[in-house]
């Protein structure tokens, strides 16, 4: 029996989709036999410590504290932190920094890995040594997007999202320049950096790859395609339309499969991530052929999430992954 936190909440705009996998990650965990203490993260970024085996409501009515103190209590009871969450704070590195200088073990990928990841730009760009695909882009930092520019590099239509947010926040399909000041605004003031990625829209399906290290072997899962009855694959798409259908195994040729599998293990082991990762790919219209569009080092794990149902595909149920996850945690430095 180990002694685990699970961190939950969180500053950023994905706090309640944290939630939400917290708290089956806490059942999970509690299932395999773990002693459980949830952490709730205020938006304010002040630690709620609960006790062990109460539930996250019990532990947003503890004292919140800063973390460095949080963390010292956490390190004192040799406490693994399982991290549930996600988007900025939680999964572009800066939890991981405070956890490692803490001396806290903690699951997922470490701060650099986990920094690049959340970099929608960065993250294109390692996909790319390794042979990906990716779609023409333009990052855009200030306030007056360079419209000729993207008219000529991108075009339209095109897909305005921020550069470091995760659920599709602040993302969007423009049409034509009118559109796109607007749809660059939105999504600058969902990033917290401030920033927009202008994407080449690509027509085409979605498909998701979930890795897995499994007794010190990274494995890739059978792929998830998704038909989200929407425009595109949104928030709402995700964690609220009951239109949308999610197949898996996706009925894809073996030889894309094959090739998306293999581009997740490169991205994977090239960047040495943890526990699970989850790569995003949109399949062309025209020709099926795969293009990256983004690597979630904490990908959500409600019951209903793409990880978990690829993992059950593969004969892996959800006790048995948080396992595996909590197995190849970042040991304290």
């Amino acid at each position: 029996m180990a002694r685990v936190a699970v961190l939950a909440g969180g500053p950023s705009s994905e706090h309640e989709v944290s939630l939400l996998s917290s708290r089956c990650l806490a059942g999970w965990l509690r299932e395999a036999g773990h002693q459980v203490r949830l952490v709730l993260i205020g938006r304010d970024e002040r630690w709620h410590l609960g006790a062990p085996g109460a539930d996250l409501d019990a532990a947003g009515e503890a004292a919140g504290q800063q973390a460095a103190a949080a963390l010292e209590q956490l390190a004192a009871a040799r406490e693994t932190a399982f991290l549930g969450l996600h988007g900025p704070y939680g999964e572009d590195g800066t939890v991981q920094r405070l956890l490692q200088d803490a001396g806290v073990p903690f699951t997922g990928s470490g701060p650099q890995a986990s920094a690049i990841c959340m970099d929608k730009e960065l993250s294109k760009l390692a996909a790319q040594r390794l042979g990906g695909r990716c779609a023409g882009h333009q990052l855009v930092g200030g306030l007056n997007p360079p419209l000729i520019r993207i008219a000529r590099t991108v075009g339209y239509p095109c897909f305005v999202k921020p550069l470091s947010c995760g659920s599709s926040v602040g993302a969007g399909r423009v049409d034509d320049e009118a559109g796109l000041t607007p749809a660059v605004a939105a999504a600058q003031a969902a990033d917290p950096h401030a920033k927009a990625l202008v994407e080449e829209f690509i027509p085409g399906l979605e498909a998701t790859c979930a890795v897995l290290r499994l007794e010190g072997q990274a494995r890739a899962m059978p792929l998830v395609s998704i038909h989200p009855g929407e425009d595109f694959y949104d928030y709402r798409a995700k964690y609220e339309s009951e239109q949308t259908v999610l197949t898996c195994p996706a009925a894809l040729a073996p030889e894309v499969t094959e090739s998306i599998q293999r581009l997740a293990l490169a991205m994977y082991e090239s960047l040495e991530l943890r526990g699970a990762a989850r790569l995003d790919v949109i399949l062309r219209e025209h020709d099926g052929q795969p293009v990256f569009l983004e690597l979630n080092t904490l990908p959500g794990f409600t019951d209903h999430s793409l990880v978990p149902l690829a993992c059950r595909a593969a004969g892996l149920p959800p006790v048995q992954v948080v396992q595996a996850i909590l197995d190849d945690a970042n040991p304290p430095l």
